[in-house]
């Protein structure tokens, strides 16, 4: 029996989320439950979501194919609450990545599936140096709009990334803007100093022979406290001292 520790909720096609978690008495080894799929609808029912902990069976695949070395087959038995927020800032900590090349393997928002170099990991953790985030609206009626970043790491910066952070969508697969609204304090609690910022960047399934950027999880915690900012993300009320 392994205790999971949740990360990232990542929305992913055919209405399905990708979970990943860490078991911490493993050394932070990191799981990502797969096998099987949970659908959206079961990730809300279940609250899965970031510093829930979850006591069952956790086995990485051992024909996995790399950057996605963390697929696993699992089973939950039970519920174990929240996890301390200590942890989730250790775990943070522990995975930060001085940059993408170093992190993932790669130096461009798509890489060529023939000249990827696995890193041992399709997730990395970065401390951005720079962050914005914003709702990019189609130039076409029937298109749904998109939620992007722009980010800079170890100098390098990587523009209109997709953010498929699971808390930032609706049940019906729109934005919700609300918790867009609630990341935009964050991030100037963040550049006013209040604020840490840990931005979980993950690599895609292959799609059109590349493997692409994407933000699996922005997560904030409170640098005086190191209190991670839970109910996703906080609510206006937390920063009503932010300038």
């Amino acid at each position: 029996m392994k205790k999971l520790m949740i990360i990232d909720v990542t929305r992913m096609d055919h209405s399905n989320c990708c979970i990943a978690g860490v078991c911490r008495d493993e050394g932070d080894k990191l799981y990502r439950l797969n096998s099987p799929h949970i659908t959206q609808a079961e990730a809300r029912r279940g609250c899965f979501m970031s510093g829930r902990v979850f006591l069952g069976q956790f086995i990485r695949k051992p024909c996995a194919v790399a950057p996605h070395v963390e697929d696993c087959v699992w089973r939950i038995v039970s519920d174990g609450g929240l996890g301390g927020d200590s942890d989730m800032k250790a775990y943070f900590q522990n995975s930060c990545m001085l940059d993408l090349e170093v992190g993932l393997g790669v130096t461009n928002k798509g890489t060529d599936i023939a000249n990827y170099v696995a890193r041992g990991r399709s997730i990395a953790t970065i401390m951005p140096e720079s962050a914005s985030l914003w709702i990019d609206n189609p130039f076409s009626a029937g298109e749904m709009s998109k939620l992007k970043m722009h980010l800079s790491v170890g100098g390098q910066d990587f523009k209109y990334i997709t953010v498929n952070d699971f808390r930032f969508y609706n049940a019906d697969g729109t934005i919700d803007n609300e918790m867009v609204e609630r990341a935009q304090l964050c991030l100037m609690g963040w550049k006013n100093g209040s604020l840490e910022l840990y931005v979980r960047v993950g690599l895609t399934r292959p799609y059109q022979g590349k493997y692409w950027l994407q933000v699996d999880g922005l997560h904030f915690l409170k640098r005086d406290t190191g209190e991670y900012c839970h109910q996703f993300l906080p609510s206006q009320a937390d920063f009503q001292n932010v300038a």
